[in-house]
């Protein structure tokens, strides 16, 4: 069997947001930043490289723009007056 090593880049403490579930997904941005589900709480989280919550989405629902057991996410484009702005896409249930 291979053992894989892996080296720890930087640690950093996720801020008490109410009583946060198991963290389903998380991404890191070219700028630090790190972007992280919680589907028990409904929740999408964006952390600043300073460890400092920039925004919280938690707005349980099934209409537009509210979560409802939010798991997967990723970084795409999309076209706006012909140019291209990057997003965060999330998969919810």
């Amino acid at each position: 069997m291979n053992q894989l090593d892996f080296k720890l880049e930087r640690a950093l403490r996720i801020p008490q947001l109410r009583d946060a579930g198991p963290l389903h997904t998380i991404l890191s941005d070219p700028d630090g930043n790190i972007y992280y589900t919680d589907p028990v709480q409904s929740a999408l989280t964006a952390v600043g490289c300073d460890g400092k919550t920039l925004w919280r989405k938690e707005t349980r629902g099934f209409g537009t723009g509210q979560l409802w057991y939010p798991t997967g996410i990723g970084f795409g484009l999309i076209e706006c007056n012909n140019s291209f702005l990057r997003c965060l896409g999330v998969a919810d249930s």
